[in-house]
């Protein structure tokens, strides 16, 4: 196994353990289905990942707010700041992979600007 495959899985198995940790069930296994999708159809894995259910509104897996979710818990608070970086990580393979979703450009733009702001 290569890499990206090793790299994207840890990614996947991350942020699947953060959204079921919150009780995310929906969306960790939306995570869990692209995950075991990269090996076998690694086409079809990188179409779920640039799909809505990842990044189009407020049913997606990058609307997931685990602060809201914990009532401003600070795990929940640190979570949430956890979920959005390793969303970027993946927003960053996206790219590599020439993928240029322009919600997902939005919203990890959003993202960053948190995480310089600490919010």
């Amino acid at each position: 196994m290569d890499a990206l495959p090793t790299a994207m899985h840890e990614l996947l198995r991350q942020i699947e353990d953060l959204l079921r940790r919150h009780e995310c069930v929906y969306e960790a296994n939306g995570v869990e289905l692209a995950r075991l999708k990269l090996d076998s159809d690694p086409e079809h894995f990188w179409s779920l990942i640039d799909s809505d259910e990842w990044w189009g509104g407020p049913e997606s897996i990058s609307s997931v707010d685990l602060a809201v979710r914990s009532g401003f818990s600070p795990q929940g608070r640190k979570d949430s700041r956890e979920l959005r970086r390793l969303l970027t990580e993946v927003h960053d393979a996206m790219l590599a992979q020439g993928l240029n979703n322009p919600h997902a450009l939005i919203i990890v733009a959003e993202f960053r600007k948190w995480a310089a702001s600490r919010i």
